[in-house]
């Protein structure tokens, strides 16, 4: 049997993911009072974020091969009540959004090798907030929809399917994007 120390600290949470020979955890820092977020990928743990959003019912972060996303909440006043998201590619960090408000409705995880998928609020027209479909491919981040009926969403690789309520025809339609435009 082999094994290794990779990391030791008391306040490794129970929440650790893994992708292949890659793993995320949080741990928790009394003094500052936040979560933050760790990866080991195989050889060295990084430190990916010192100020995750954690729910102790709602998982808030997630792994595919060396990808990992996760939620921070905004510190400025114009965002207020909402998160900003993450994605982790192996080496760089970007930010997808600062009006991150859910990543999928039931099912699936959100990330599937360097694709990602979540709702953002958005203020429309008349000034009302909406919810909308985002993905990202690793490079290039594209709306989806912004109907307020989406349901079933599935990804596998850049595929990602869902199922939209038209109201006007009062039926569900299927809708495919393979990761192109």
């Amino acid at each position: 049997m082999v094994k290794d120390d990779i990391h030791s600290e008391s306040s490794i949470d129970e929440s650790i993911r893994i992708s292949g020979s890659n793993f995320v955890w949080t741990e928790y820092d009394d003094y500052n009072n936040v979560y933050s977020l760790f990866i080991y990928n195989g050889s060295t743990v990084t430190k990916l974020s010192g100020d995750i959003v954690y729910y102790y019912d709602e998982e808030t972060y997630f792994i595919s091969g060396s990808n990992v996303i996760w939620t921070e909440a905004n510190d400025e006043e114009e965002y207020d009540y909402s998160e900003s998201l993450f994605f982790y590619n192996g080496s760089t960090i970007t930010k997808l959004s600062d009006h991150f408000s859910s990543y999928y409705d039931y099912g699936s995880s959100p990330i599937s090798g360097s694709t990602v998928i979540w709702f953002e609020s958005e203020e429309d027209d008349e000034g009302d907030w909406i919810e909308s479909l985002y993905a990202f491919n690793g490079s290039t981040k594209t709306k989806l929809s912004s109907s307020s009926e989406i349901f079933s969403i599935r990804i596998s690789g850049s595929n990602i399917i869902w199922k939209e309520w038209d109201s006007y025809n009062e039926v569900y339609a299927l809708f495919i994007y393979n990761g192109s435009v």
